[in-house]
């Protein structure tokens, strides 16, 4: 997500450096105006497939469309993410270069190639009866492939877009995609019945009208598919931390839903999932504003991460931003515990699908923890030490197994919550520290002759 500040040329006197501590109040108003139009539609859109998803569907219908969506998210972590991200980091680099072609034919030919190789993998699983063991129809898992496939080429789209900084084409992107899913959803579930496939197939139909518009567009920003070896062990430097983060990422986030559903039920998993969703929503929302106005800014200012200023500017910027998401989480949990079973029944549509207040509200907390980590995490980001992500991914992950494990079979969704705000502590902790020690200290600066 970024646009750039162009290096200093090597014995550029300070009179004519370019100006990098830039306030906030700086930044473009277009822009932000465009991030702002485009999450609101976004909320909106998601607070409506919430309210008509759960008034249509059963809770354990819910639920097991939530468990294909969760299967879905392990790929796109461990296999997607990796090449995404190195793609959103290495663009204002290979711009500068003349190389972005490369870049971006390189990133599209392994995305395919993964999404080909998760089809026959899927392909196997249903031949060999894997549907069977799980509990879930065929027609549910093959139309979750098919929304893979379609989430994977929307998200690169908007990955490429969102670090052009074309701020019209990522606000399109994420509005499109919150308004047509549940349309989508809606539409199947009432032709087909009220089943799973169903609503995954209206996802996924959804899906392919979204992406083919943004597809032309990332057509037009590349000469090919060629992939290029160096650029591949540079995605493969960068982005394998990333792969091994979605594991232990997905096993805090995802795997709660799996022993809800093994040791509780699947209307459980519906629940939990609404309560997530509703306690959960401004954080998702506040997180991606920052993730697509501030993070481009930031990595634009840090540059290649070599030089001391530039560093230390978007260091600067990143703590304002993590003191003011703070402020907002703190306002935020205290309308949420006045008003949190108010706004669970206006969210939603059926009242079987209520969680109790405290449930509500540790789920809150475990997002507001979770997204404030993400926001310290981009430290490590800007200075190309991804490695030091993993431990406090490894450490979390593992947390939220454990501790679920432990509690659910006995708490129920009050252990699922409780595991949830542990993990997330533990993440916070290990990006904040890890920063504090590593990357946080300001870079010392040579005093100019």
């Amino acid at each position: 997500m970024t646009d750039q500040i162009p290096g200093e040329a090597a014995g550029e006197t300070a009179s004519k450096r370019i100006p990098i501590a830039v306030s906030v109040s700086r930044l473009p108003w277009k822009e932000i105006a465009w991030v702002v139009a485009g999450q609101v539609a976004t909320l909106a859109g998601s607070l409506a497939a919430l309210k008509v998803l759960t008034t249509v569907l059963p809770a354990s219908v819910y639920g097991e469309v939530n468990l294909v969506l969760v299967s879905c998210t392990l790929p796109t972590l461990v296999l997607l993410a990796p090449v995404t991200q190195s793609c959103f980091r290495f663009y204002t680099e290979h711009a500068e270069r003349g190389s972005l072609p490369a870049l971006l034919g390189t990133t599209i030919g392994l995305q395919i190639g993964v999404v080909v190789l998760m089809g026959l993998a899927v392909a196997l699983a249903l031949v060999s009866g894997g549907a069977e063991r799980i509990g879930i129809s065929p027609g549910t898992i093959a139309w979750g492939f098919v929304l893979f496939a379609t989430d994977s080429g929307r998200n690169l789209c908007l990955t490429v877009a969102a670090a052009a900084r074309k701020r019209t084409i990522v606000a399109a992107g994420f509005a499109a995609d919150a308004w047509l899913r549940p349309i989508g959803a809606v539409s199947f579930v009432l032709l087909f019945g009220r089943e799973s496939a169903a609503a995954i197939a209206g996802f996924a139909v959804a899906g392919i009208c979204s992406l083919v518009p943004f597809s032309v567009w990332l057509a037009r920003q590349t000469t090919g598919l060629r992939i290029e070896r160096g650029i591949v062990s540079e995605i493969l430097r960068y982005g394998l931390p990333y792969g091994i983060w979605g594991i232990f990422g997905w096993a805090q986030s995802g795997a709660d839903r799996y022993m809800v559903d093994h040791w509780l039920t699947r209307a459980d998993v519906g629940r939990y999932v609404a309560g997530s969703q509703v306690g959960g929503f401004p954080f998702s929302v506040a997180g991606a504003f920052v993730g697509q106005l501030i993070n481009p800014v930031l990595f634009q200012r840090a540059g290649d991460g070599s030089e001391p200023r530039k560093v230390d500017s978007a260091k600067r910027l990143l703590f304002k931003m993590g003191l003011l998401f703070i402020l907002f989480g703190l306002v935020t949990l205290l309308f949420l515990y006045l008003f949190g079973p108010a706004l669970f029944s206006l969210l939603t549509g059926r009242r079987d699908y209520m969680v109790p207040l405290p449930i509500l509200l540790l789920l809150s907390i475990g997002a507001f923890i979770f997204q404030l980590s993400q926001i310290f995490a981009v430290m490590f980001l800007i200075h190309k030490k991804s490695m030091l992500l993993l431990w406090p991914k490894i450490v979390g992950g593992i947390t939220a197994v454990i501790i679920g494990i432990l509690l659910i079979p006995k708490f129920g969704l009050l252990g699922a919550a409780i595991s949830n705000v542990c993990a997330s502590i533990i993440l916070l902790f290990g990006f904040w520290m890890g920063p504090t020690k590593k990357v946080w200290k300001s870079t010392p600066i040579e005093d100019e002759v």
